[in-house]
């Protein structure tokens, strides 16, 4: 991190495309004949390269390697012989089996540690450091496009893009080659780049062109060059293992210390996990830099799913360079998810595990219940599909709703509508993540802010009254302000609306953290949350229920159905439907920025809202409908929703239009009937459903309220409105 440490490709661009010699007394570390030739090249410009330092051994300790390199390919042996050659003359030492254990400096670069094999560390005085340690290609893009990945871990642990030596990968449609696929020097990409052209030419019924078997000759070659050329340059001795102090994530300035930190208390076996608790690898460059150190400190990854999802724009831009106007509408895009619910196990042989509760879901509100239930004394298993808080918990944008939205059909009614009768659970439960903040061992970032929906139109400020009428009927702290008034709560508002409504209540949280942070202190109270395990089987057993997933099964004498947008598909399992849709939505967040957005901001009749985290980053959302992967499955943003999103946010804060959006993400939500599902089935004694659109917000009443219904501890008639009796009618 400071001033002077450059890559070894930086300080190639800075002589090669700037004429720019690297300053002062210059050191070049890592792994790689890449070193060797920008070493070579800065002696021949004048530098003053005071050392290389190669973790691989000198080619002279392995003869037949070396030979074997020199016949598969002599012209570029011979110009990797030049490269030394020319620093021997020069007086220019190779370290040989060395690495570099420290750089030191107060503001910039002063000196770095160099340790050899077998020999005592040395300090050496320099300027500028150049690190280069190879090449791992940037897959993000076939990734997106679906492109099966192998696990590879040269030189570092990465997913890469599985390819014929024609650029084919296993979607028809796209095609990759050259180092997009894997690092292999101009030759290799050339013989690809044809092959390529070639198969695409034949699928089109062109005239294929002339040299081809030229070509394959020349990618077999290369290709056995460059396997020959690592082997040559296999490290021997290894880079140190970060100290505590040491920061791993640059964006997020993220140290080693709290990474092995969350591990270690939260049981963190995945990227993504890890991500969400520690914000590592969420910055501008997306997890680019700090995957590779992070990945060291969990289990070897098996497949791509190990590693951090990319995420749409690839790159940062600009919110003005993207937003676009869309038109609005009403309601949730419902999309099928059928998850294979009963498919895999309809029945299970053997001696089930005895609990007193299994929970289906390791979402927010399933874990809430798991940990109330676990604290009253019960034996407690949850069964997640994924990993725990992976889904929506962990990926929606952390809002904490005490009214209605007013972009909403929920606003426009006169009467308590069900979205309406629900508030008083959404205030209660606000009040509980407030109280609650204490209870955990780290920061939740809950805030109460207020929230503030402006209006444009009179249209829109009949809307609020009408909103507002309805809120403080209900006892809800919402009120309307003029013109003037707006400016005081969100100074950076455009100018020109016509007023607003206000609700003191509203308020916002890390959803990251709080699902984390409810994970490890509900595995602390003694739940058991087995991940990656799908239910199979839910089957009556006298008077309790025989769990399946697998091969496994527990005999539960209640279940608690908190499977959010797959609750449908668990209470089939039992005989009963549920009108849980799935509803994919979309969000955005931006590069952290100077405060901005004081309030939690919404629009009385566009989609939007607008919140500023408090690392700095900007949350846009609002509803907007994502769509789904068509390799995989999965909730992806869809770029025309991210245009409009982000298009509506600018128009309210103009200042938006030159922030960068770093990512955008999807997670599959739900669609009822505007009232989260939570009770009792009124026919299948100790079933229970604890089901919400509204996860994040509701989560602590939900899981509360769960739990007291279970354990008979409290009768509350004000929650028979949300009982799931209300879609069964009568059961006789």
């Amino acid at each position: 991190t400071l001033s002077g440490v450059i890559t070894t490709g930086a300080g190639q661009t800075l002589l090669r495309a700037y004429e720019t010699v690297s300053p002062g007394r210059v050191i070049i570390a890592g792994n790689g004949p890449l070193n060797l030739q920008l070493a070579a090249e800065l002696v021949g410009r004048g530098a003053d390269v005071v050392a290389v330092v190669e973790s691989a051994p000198a080619p002279v300790k392995r003869p037949v390697l070396a030979g074997q390199l020199s016949a598969a390919a002599p012209r570029l042996a011979l110009a990797g012989m030049r490269h030394l050659w020319t620093l021997r003359r020069a007086g220019v030492p190779v370290l040989w089996e060395s690495v570099v254990t420290r750089i030191e400096g107060l503001g910039r670069v002063e000196r770095v540690t160099v340790k050899q094999a077998g020999a005592e560390a040395r300090s050496i005085e320099v300027e500028t450091v150049c690190l280069g340690d190879g090449f791992v290609p940037a897959s993000e893009l076939p990734r997106l496009l679906g492109c099966q990945q192998d696990v590879r871990d040269w030189p570092v642990t990465h997913p890469e893009t599985g390819r014929q030596p024609d650029g084919r990968t296993d979607q028809a449609d796209v095609s990759v080659i050259g180092e997009a696929g894997r690092f292999g020097g101009a030759f290799l990409a050339q013989a690809q780049g044809r092959l390529c052209a070639a198969r695409l030419l034949e699928r089109s019924g062109k005239m294929l062109p002339p040299g081809l078997d030229r070509s394959r000759r020349m990618y077999r070659d290369n290709a056995r060059f460059q396997a020959l050329l690592w082997k040559l340059y296999q490290p021997v001795v290894p880079l140190p293992v970060p100290e505590d102090t040491t920061i791993l994530c640059r964006c997020e300035c993220v140290t080693a210390g709290t990474v092995r930190a969350r591990v270690a208390e939260d049981g963190i076996a995945d990227l993504a996990a890890l991500k969400r608790a520690t914000r590592a690898g969420m910055g501008r460059c997306q997890g680019r830099f700090c995957q590779a150190s992070l990945m060291k400190v969990l289990p070897e990854p098996k497949s791509e799913k190990d590693f951090t999802a990319p995420q749409i724009p690839l790159r940062p831009v600009p919110v003005a360079a993207l937003a676009r106007q869309k038109p609005e509408w009403r309601g949730h895009v419902r999309v099928p998810i059928p998850s294979g619910l009963g498919q895999a196990v309809q029945s299970v042989s053997g001696t089930a595990e005895i609990v007193d509760v299994v929970v289906v879901g390791g979402g927010i509100v399933g874990l809430f219940a798991a940990l109330f239930l676990a604290e009253a004394g019960k034996s407690v298993v949850v069964l997640e599909r994924g990993r725990a808080g992976a889904l929506a918990s962990g990926g929606n944008a952390g809002s904490l709703h005490a009214q209605l939205m007013a972009f909403d059909a929920s606003a426009d009614t006169d009467g308590p509508s069900m979205p309406a009768r629900t508030l008083a659970l959404q205030r209660e439960s606000i009040r509980m993540w407030e109280a609650l903040r204490g209870a955990f061992d780290r920061d939740l970032e809950i805030k109460v802010c207020g929230g503030l929906v402006v209006a444009e139109t009179e249209s829109d400020m009949e809307r609020l009254r009408s909103k507002v009428a309805v809120e403080q009927s209900l006892g809800v702290d919402a009120r309307i302000l003029d013109p003037g008034e707006l400016h005081g709560i969100e100074p950076n508002l455009k100018h020109g609306f016509l007023g607003g409504a206000y609700c003191s209540e509203e308020g916002k949280i890390n959803p990251m953290a709080a699902t984390q942070a409810v994970l490890a202190r509900a595995r602390q109270a003694g739940v058991r949350v087995e991940e990656l395990t799908a239910l199979s089987a839910i089957e009556r057993d006298g008077s309790r229920f025989r769990v399946s997933a697998g091969a496994a099964s527990w005999s539960a004498g209640a279940v608690v159905n908190a499977a959010g947008a797959y609750a449908g598909e668990v209470a089939e399992l039992v005989g009963r439907r549920l009108p849980v849709f799935g509803a994919p939505l979309q969000m955005i967040v931006t590069e952290p920025v100077a405060p901005l957005v004081f309030s939690l901001l919404a629009h009385a009749s566009r989609h939007l809202t607008l919140k500023q985290a408090a690392n700095g980053s900007l949350l846009i959302g609002g509803g907007w409908s994502a769509g789904l992967d068509p390799v995989h499955g999965h909730p992806r943003p869809l770029r025309e929703n991210l245009e409009g999103n982000l298009w509506v946010a600018q128009r309210l804060i103009p200042a938006l239009g030159a922030v960068n959006v770093v990512r955008s993400w999807a997670a599959m939500n739900i669609d009822i009937d505007g009232a989260p599902i939570l009770g009792e089935s009124p026919d299948v004694p100790g079933f229970f459903t604890a089901v919400t659109a509204n996860g994040v917000t509701l989560a602590p009443a939900m899981g509360r309220h769960v739990a007291d219904m279970l354990l008979r501890r409290s009768e509350r008639p004000d929650l028979e409105i949300f009982s799931p009796a209300r879609f069964y009618g009568d059961p006789s």
